[in-house]
């Protein structure tokens, strides 16, 4: 009898031995797991601090675009076709691949304003502005020339908008 109780007694001490380290072993696991999220909040943190301090240098793209500027390549009736440069990464690229090259149809509709703009040297003191701007017509335009649309609509993403105001740029 007294063998038969010192045998269930090391069968109950295994059994708690088991139980104690498979609790231990999960609960090392959720520790563990716990420290990995503090750790990987920790980094977040650290992450976003940093994308703070690149904001500072390159500012993030605009959500909308109502302005870019280019060579004519085309003028045909009252459009004129536009080689443009647009902006598609805020940070700078290889080989220039933070712009994308793209071809732009101007439309001009009846109060499109195109203007010639200069610098005035020596720029003339505030209130007065330090450009000079020369009403031109379509015609004084011509393929080659480097310009600036300005349009009311949002042009982010589209191939074709309509001009407020061009400006042709000396």
């Amino acid at each position: 009898m007294e063998k038969k109780l010192v045998i269930g007694g090391a069968i109950l001490v295994i059994i708690c031995f088991l139980i104690g380290f498979g609790i231990g072993y999960f609960t090392g696991k959720i520790s563990t797991y716990k420290i990995f999220l503090v750790k990987l909040a920790e980094k977040e943190k650290e992450i976003n601090w940093y994308k703070t301090l690149l904001g500072a240098f390159y500012p993030p793209l605009p959500k909308e675009i109502h302005s870019f500027s280019g060579k004519i390549t085309k003028i045909e009736g009252n459009s004129i076709w536009v080689e443009a440069k647009i902006r598609v990464s805020r940070f700078p690229l290889s080989e220039g691949k933070e712009f994308e090259k793209k071809e732009m149809k101007v439309n001009l509709v009846n109060d499109t304003e195109i203007l010639k703009i200069e610098p005035i040297i020596p720029p003339s003191l505030p209130p007065e502005e330090p450009v000079k701007k020369t009403p031109l017509k379509l015609s004084d335009l011509k393929v080659g020339d480097r310009i600036t649309v300005i349009s009311k609509e949002d042009i982010k993403g589209k191939t074709e908008i309509s001009a407020e105001k061009i400006q042709l740029i000396p």
